[in-house]
């Protein structure tokens, strides 16, 4: 037999095959388990008993121990002063059971009655118990056993119940028997709870305590609350006000909760709060019979102050409130009392905050985000305690935290599932300028602090260039600039930095080079300074952008200023002296005869080069000739006339024939060499070949 909460599980188990059951309602009895032992099991609301009935003295005599297999899922078992505790993986207790009680049948009721639990006049012992993570074993009190008195069966009960099933522990006091301690006792004479006053035997007044679990609605917001119960029995079939029963709060019961405190026993716990009452009747003892009280003023008690386990007290109001013994207010009431709620938990706190598809993180101060758009996108991830849907409210406001503009508060929700992100476009209308706002969540829960960012929509302008320093004279020289950007929103400082191209290609904020700004002392602009090399000979492109915190760059290019060797209208400088090869140039040809099939080699004019043999190139195949680099041959011999040196040609191949020769060997190949042209391709699709060996090997 098993008993369980979700996937955590605790149960007894028989350690031999069971013989076919003798079922009667909830109790299954297994004849014969052992010689003159019967097993005897019944289901409850709480969980379960299980009970062994020793039917006669022999059977008792051979009776040393008794282990019971033990089963556990998630759970741990361990036992103390003859009471067993099953706890969860996070150590919280699920389930208990005495595991200790045996009694014998000398008391009244009949033969049945006596085996379903101790009555008046029973003879009682204890057993002891012990556990191991695979069994439990009681070990019954042998001289309880064969003490001449006892009359048979003896009821050995290792029982175990539910805590948060129905309720975690019950008690009945009585004052006929002011110090008679019932704690969870469930059998015969307690199978019920009771309130009011009888006189049907010396129990007089009854007060009936339990216990059930409210660590769920901890902090909850109660919407309404009831304890529901099962009226079995009134004394009266017309009543009046005076015969309610009533439910109150009260405080904790244990095993020492009695009537009245003496020595040994502690007496009814304290009163905390009156709740409701009711007056239904069942005279004639209908079978289920519901009896519900308000208990909304219980759970709004008890939710706010995080109460784990909360006490209600089911009693008279002739005798609690007026100290009155009234017959007609005499009930009994099933032992399932349940407290139904319904509630609906605060959301947890918003989480993982961020904008932007979660790709710019919440912050504020100098490591708040910027971003280009006025419409950004805002998430949070919403959960509640409760599962479920959660909505999740943005609001927004201009400026900092603590800091906000009047009249710019702006918010909307977006509802998801709990564990989602929530994630909310700013409207079109909500931001109208650029500047810094402030964001948070809120899932009615305590808002969380607060995220900042600024829009900047606008791109920079563009920057101004101005060279400076010592123009170089010589490629690969370096060529020094000042920049300077102004702001395109006033006030507010929002460059991050240059980018810069030297190719002549525009500059774009992936793969171009940065510079770093530096903001002016007045707020108004930065500026920079940038050192580049001058790759080429002749002219040089300079071509530089700013780029905002938003990542955004300049729509344009600089604006250069004529200054030294900058030309303002293409933003280039030139650069006369190209470098060029001393001496061990083996061939130079310009390809600038623009007509004809003969090509000259120039090497003997090149500086240090001069009786080097040439190799005259011959055009064989398909081929034409076009306008070339429009500032002469800079890479083998001097620009003397600068950018008025003008055009000259090149060869175009038609792709398959086309081909110069130079007729013979012009370099060792065993030998290092360097071979460089400037090449032109028409298709990128495909390998192309500029400068061969023969017609084998290429490169």
């Amino acid at each position: 037999m098993r008993v369980g909460l979700g996937d955590a599980q605790a149960g007894l188990t028989w350690p031999a095959d069971l013989p076919a059951p003798q079922v009667n309602g909830a109790t299954a009895t297994y004849a014969e388990v052992l010689s003159g032992v019967d097993l005897q099991v019944t289901a409850t609301t709480r969980g379960y008993t299980e009970n062994l009935l020793v039917k006669n003295a022999t059977a008792a005599s051979a009776l040393a121990s008794v282990s019971f297999g033990l089963f556990t899922r998630n759970t741990t078992v361990s036992v103390s002063d003859g009471g067993m505790q099953v706890k969860d993986n996070s150590g919280n207790v699920l389930f208990t059971g005495d595991a200790s009680s045996m009694w014998d049948s000398s008391g009244a009721g009949t033969d049945a009655e006596k085996t379903v639990g101790p009555g008046g006049g029973d003879r009682h012992a204890k057993m002891t118990v012990s556990a191991t993570a695979n069994s439990v074993t009681v070990t019954p009190d042998h001289t309880f056993l064969t003490d001449p008195a006892t009359k048979f069966p003896v009821v050995l009960d290792p029982e175990s119940s539910c805590d948060t099933c129905v309720s975690q522990a019950h008690v009945v006091v009585q004052s006929g028997f002011p110090t008679q301690k019932n704690y969870n006792q469930s059998t015969q004479d307690l199978s019920s709870l009771k309130a009011g006053y009888e006189t049907e035997d010396s129990a007089a007044l009854s007060r009936s305590y339990f216990a059930v679990n409210t660590s769920q609605i901890a902090g909850a917001d109660i919407k309404s609350a009831a304890v529901n119960t099962t009226l079995l029995h009134s004394n009266a079939c017309s009543v009046t006000d005076n015969d309610a029963t009533g439910l109150w709060l009260s405080g904790p019961i244990g095993p020492d909760t009695s009537w009245a405190p003496s020595a040994t026993s502690a007496g009814q716990p304290g009163l905390v709060l009156g709740i409701s009452a009711n007056n239904q009747t069942n005279c004639n003892d209908a079978a289920n019979v519901p009896m519900q009280f308000d208990a909304k003023a219980a759970a709004q008690f008890v939710a706010p102050r995080g109460i784990t386990t909360t006490t209600f007290m089911l009693g008279s109001t002739a005798d609690v409130d007026h100290g009155q013994q009234d017959r007609n207010s005499w009930r009994r009431f099933a032992l399932d009392p349940v407290l139904q709620v319904n509630y609906n938990k605060r959301p947890n706190m918003p989480s993982n905050l961020a904008m932007q598809s979660s790709t710019l993180p919440c912050a504020q101060g100098a490591n708040r985000p910027w971003v280009a758009t006025r419409t950004p996108e805002l998430d949070g991830v919403a959960s509640d305690p409760d599962g479920g849907n959660v909505t999740e409210s943005f609001g927004l406001d201009q400026g900092t935290v603590g800091n906000y503009v009047p009249n710019t508060h702006h918010a909307d929700g977006q509802t998801v599932g709990s564990g989602s992100v929530a994630r909310l476009r700013v409207h079109d209308d909500w931001i109208t300028q650029d500047g810094t706002y402030t964001w948070d969540g809120d899932l009615w829960s305590d808002q969380t602090s607060g995220c900042e960012f600024t829009v900047d929509s606008l791109a920079p302008p563009a920057p101004t260039v101005k060279m400076t320093g010592n123009p170089p004279s010589t490629q690969g020289e370096t060529a020094t600039f000042d920049l300077s950007v102004g702001l395109s929103t006033p006030s507010l400082y929002d460059i991050d930095h240059f980018i810069y191209t030297t190719d002549g290609s525009e500059p774009n904020t992936q793969t171009s080079p940065r510079s770093e700004a530096n903001q002016l002392l007045n707020g108004g602009g930065a500026v920079g300074h940038l050192t580049v090399t001058a790759v080429n000979s002749l002219q040089n492109h300079i071509h530089v952008r700013a780029v905002n915190r938003a990542g955004t760059a300049s729509l344009v290019d600089a604006t250069c200023v004529a200054s030294l060797t900058l030309d303002a209208p293409s933003c280039s400088y030139n650069v006369p002296n190209a470098l060029i090869p001393s001496t061990g140039l083996a061939g130079a040809w310009g390809f600038d005869e623009m007509n004809g099939r003969t090509i000259a080699d120039s090497v003997a004019s090149t500086p240090g080069n001069a009786g080097v043999p040439a190799h005259t190139g011959t055009l064989v195949g398909g081929g034409d000739w076009r306008p070339g680099h429009d500032h002469g041959t800079p890479w083998t011999h001097p620009d003397t006339n600068g950018y008025a040196q003008g055009t000259s040609g090149s060869l175009t191949f038609d792709g398959s024939s086309g081909y110069v020769t130079a007729g013979g060997p012009v370099v060792d190949t065993s030998q290092s060499f360097s071979v460089s042209a400037w090449v032109y391709l028409l298709q990128t699709g495909k390998y192309s070949t500029a400068v061969s060996n023969g017609a084998f090997l290429a490169s």
